[in-house]
């Protein structure tokens, strides 16, 4: 685990940034409802699924908890990939989200570095990620902590596979989700200098 300590007003901080665990469950599917809210979407994972993600072992994805004050504010989720023409493996950051009540404390930073380190101990050479267009703080923040933002790709999806994994989810929903805005996507390697 790793504790940081900072001072917010005249009241001193402590900040632990560490993985998730089952008992993490209720306050973190929480905050992703929230980062769904805030992006303008829905957020469709039950408790259950979550429950089940944080047991599983290995994990299919890695998730790390921004803790302060035993109260959770912050969240990453990362996932591994394979790149064939590199010949590499890579990191893809699903998510990175800071509650907003806890946002201007460094709280997104430290989770960022936690996440570029976890995945350079993983093999990856290198971590990407999306945000929407319109979050204009976010895409500043992402270049800040050395993001390179690639503009020439066209984001797509199949939203709605057959198969098992979407029989429990009910409902139907159109194939074609259009976006209004295309996302900014941004990568940064690995090596490259630790978030401040």
């Amino acid at each position: 685990m790793k504790a940081l300590n900072w001072r917010a007003g005249n009241r001193p901080m402590s900040l632990a940034i560490r993985e998730a665990g089952p008992d993490d469950c209720v306050g973190l599917l929480g905050l992703i409802a929230a980062h769904a809210a805030f992006e303008h979407g829905e957020a469709t994972i039950t408790q259950g699924d979550l429950d089940a993600i944080l047991r599983a072992s290995p994990p299919d994805i890695g998730i790390l908890v921004a803790i302060n004050q035993a109260m959770l504010v912050g969240y990453a989720a990362m996932t591994l990939d394979f790149s064939l023409w590199r010949g590499h493996r890579w990191a893809h950051l699903d998510s990175l989200f800071v509650h907003e009540e806890h946002r201007g404390r460094s709280i997104g930073r430290q989770l960022l570095a936690a996440a570029k380190s976890a995945a350079g101990a993983l093999g990856a050479d290198r971590i990407e990620w999306q945000t929407p267009i319109w979050n204009e703080p976010a895409i500043r923040f992402y270049r800040a902590q050395a993001g390179q933002t690639r503009d020439r790709f066209l984001e797509c999806r199949a939203p709605r596979l057959p198969g098992p994994a979407h029989a429990s989810t009910g409902g139907s929903r159109h194939p074609c989700q259009h976006r209004q805005e295309p996302p900014s996507r941004i990568a940064a390697s690995t090596h490259t200098a630790n978030a401040r």
